[in-house]
């Protein structure tokens, strides 16, 4: 993955989702420039799947599957968001309403 600030990666990504019928908000806005940011993907079937991007040891963003959730278990999607808060102020969360959410991580995941 590029370089980019996390602002600027993160307007990208919901411009992105938006030109493909997509839709994508940001849920909280971390810091402009090195924050962490997770991607919180709806599909429209009821299951959601949480992205994170991490430095790796290279230097390097990379992906990891931080959570998989059926429907009947949004709990443990919010209560890892919520931890996920309060451990780092700088965090960014996009919530992405899509049916195809593995297009807007690019990287190679964990």
């Amino acid at each position: 993955m590029s370089k980019l600030n996390a602002k600027l990666w993160v307007s990208a990504i919901v411009r992105l989702a938006q030109s493909r019928g997509d839709f994508a908000t940001i849920a909280k806005k971390g810091d402009e420039t090195a924050g962490q940011v997770i991607l919180v993907a709806r599909r429209r079937n009821g299951h959601v799947q949480v992205y994170s991007r991490t430095m790796n040891v290279r230097g390097d963003y990379s992906w990891t599957v931080a959570i998989a959730s059926p429907p009947q278990e949004l709990g443990k999607v919010n209560d890892y968001l919520d931890r996920q808060r309060r451990y780092d102020p700088d965090l960014w969360i996009v919530d992405l309403d899509t049916e195809n959410p593995e297009r807007f991580v690019v990287d190679e995941l964990i």
